[in-house]
């Protein structure tokens, strides 16, 4: 039986404070709050055993995809788009070969925290 986990976070909205909670922004800006509010728009990691040791990376909203032959092999300078996503891999990954699958629903640089939901999904899906 094939191994399937799915994990999925939701970006946000800021209604208020941006990015005063990242440093250095909160030494200037006392009290520094943030008020975010999540959405419907959620990203989603599908990650699937395969049989070897290849790692197969598709960021289907992006349309980008790299493979590795290994987990040792994982490298982005071919799409440094995908640094983070493989970084998170290079760290988190089982050992084997894995097809790991995101999706987005948040458009790329809209601000409602995409790479961070991607981030968090990500993560639990590898662990």
């Amino acid at each position: 039986m094939t191994e399937l986990i799915v994990a999925r976070a939701p970006t946000r909205i800021d209604f208020a404070g941006g990015t005063l909670d990242i440093p250095p922004l909160y030494l200037f800006h006392q009290p520094a709050f943030t008020v975010n509010v999540a959405i419907d728009l959620v990203a989603e990691v599908t990650v699937t055993r395969r049989p070897g040791r290849a790692i197969r990376l598709e960021a289907f909203d992006q349309g980008r995809q790299l493979t590795w032959s290994s987990r040792d092999k994982i490298a982005w300078t071919r799409q440094p788009f995908l640094e983070m996503l493989a970084r998170l891999i290079q760290s988190l990954a089982p050992d084997g070969g894995l097809d790991v699958r995101t999706n987005c629903q948040a458009p790329a640089g809209a601000g409602t925290g995409g790479s961070s939901a991607l981030a968090v999904a990500t993560a639990a899906a590898l662990t």
